[in-house]
């Protein structure tokens, strides 16, 4: 699962420990997590996440090239993206919030 958040938004950065508790608690280690902030203030988000010891993988995109890559999704609202082994978007749509997608989850870890 790779999630794209504002670094810069302190609601956002609280997001993703609740997304990936979710995670954790319903999906286990099925599924991996990936956190993409785009923040050019990479300092202050480094602290942020020490701070509330976030121990997931975070890239940070200061260029902005993850969104201009997926401009098209994001623009739509979907942050939240389940990619395969080769990159491939299975599912466009956050399971937190949503049950249709999480369900669209469940069916696809259990082909796996």
């Amino acid at each position: 699962m790779v999630h794209y958040f504002n670094g810069n938004c302190s609601y956002c950065i609280s997001g993703i420990v609740k997304r990936a508790n979710y995670v954790d608690s319903i999906f286990g280690k099925n599924i991996g997590l990936l956190f993409i902030a785009e923040s050019e203030d990479t300092a202050s988000l480094n602290y942020m996440l020490d701070k509330i010891r976030f121990g997931y993988p975070v890239l940070y995109d200061v260029e902005h090239r993850f969104y201009q890559w997926n401009k098209k999704i994001i623009d739509r609202g979907i942050k939240t993206l389940l990619i395969n082994n080769e990159g491939n978007i299975l599912i466009q749509g956050d399971p937190v919030n949503n049950k249709r997608i999480e369900n669209k989850y469940f069916k696809i870890i259990r082909l796996n």
